[in-house]
């Protein structure tokens, strides 16, 4: 056996599986752009929009009630905030056009688009409810990828640019002295656009086939370097994907699992409301930079197929596991939907 077979039926795929197993994981830059012969001199541009759905609190791997997060007589007296989350929606809109240096060498600029809004619940009154809102320019991703040993791997790195605003405010009615009052206020972390830093996040990608069938894994890191302007950095994030994805007929069928692990925010935005009051916080769990963090595994299915010239997708992820720092809200579902065409 010479060293480039070795290299790429053992070696490489031992230590993606060893990397698999070693880094747990959420959402890493689609592969399928991956699988694809490339042209020197060529053109792909894809549009996605995401709608990802949270509902409902969790603690570790264990639901919370909306009573529990707010009463110090529930299964978690430790939970006392003013103002708790019902649920969330977060509206993603991706312009994304790579451009292929050579035949293996290739770049992205991926434009994200964010709309957020949550629905809260007054701990003292439920009659006392709110959305938060906001909506803007995310944060602007530029990668680069490389494919070697016969298009079996391919090495990418990834710079996120802070384009996205953290410096949002909402409005947001709390129950004080009596009332339902309605204050305009600085948005916790998870309402805010873009994370402040610029991040890196190099990554590596298998790519296998089995005559119709394709399949493949990609570990990836994403680091945030240094502290934002609001006095914070979010956590890092350790990334594992692995897929399979089959033609029938004109739908190309897919399935993908993804394991996330990340950490909870170092450092507190001065501006967040989180102050005590009579033993009751005047912010949401959304305000502590401590319940942020944690892993979790998605199951994601696909169809895909062409039209005409251009190639449509549509995906449904379910998360299968959520083990969260603190109190969060846990996820329920994303829906994505991307068109694409190469020239």
């Amino acid at each position: 056996m010479n060293q480039s077979t070795w290299l790429k039926h053992i070696f490489f795929p031992t230590v993606l599986l060893a990397s698999t197993i070693t880094f747990s994981t959420a959402f890493a830059a689609k592969p399928s752009h991956l699988e694809h012969p490339h042209s020197k001199g060529t053109f792909m541009f894809e549009a996605m929009a995401m709608r990802m759905s949270m509902n409902g609190l969790r603690a570790g791997t264990s639901d919370v009630s909306t009573r529990d997060a707010h009463s110090p007589l529930g299964k978690h007296p430790e939970f006392r905030y003013g103002m708790v989350p019902k649920d969330m929606t977060m509206d993603m809109y991706m312009l994304m056009p790579m451009y292929n240096i050579t035949k293996d060498l290739s770049t992205m600029l991926m434009i994200n688009y964010l709309s957020n809004s949550m629905d809260m619940v007054a701990a003292s009154d439920s009659t006392c409810t709110s959305t938060m809102e906001t909506s803007g320019l995310g944060d602007t991703q530029l990668s680069l990828s490389y494919k070697f040993l016969d298009d079996s791997f391919a090495a990418s790195m990834e710079l996120s640019m802070p384009t996205g605003s953290i410096d949002e405010k909402s409005k947001m009615k709390m129950f004080m002295g009596g009332q339902c009052v309605t204050h305009n206020m600085f948005s916790p972390y998870a309402m805010q656009l873009g994370s402040g830093t610029y991040d890196v996040k190099p990554s590596l990608t298998y790519l296998g086939a089995y005559y119709t069938w394709r399949y493949g894994a990609q570990v990836s890191y994403k680091y945030r370097i240094g502290e934002n302007d609001n006095g914070y950095t979010l956590g890092d994030k350790a990334m594992t994907k692995l897929w399979v994805r089959k033609p029938v007929s004109m739908v190309t069928l897919s399935g993908v699992i993804d394991i996330a692990k990340w950490g909870a925010i170092d450092g507190t935005d001065p501006s967040v409301p989180t102050k005590l009051m009579d033993g009751v916080t005047l912010g949401s769990p959304t305000a502590f930079s401590s319940n942020y963090g944690g892993t979790q595994v998605d199951f994601t299915i696909g169809a895909s197929m062409p039209v005409s010239v251009v190639a449509v997708g549509l995906d449904l992820t379910l998360p299968v596991y959520q083990d969260l720092n603190g109190l969060q809200m846990k996820r329920s579902w994303t829906l994505a939907a991307a068109v694409s065409a190469m020239f």
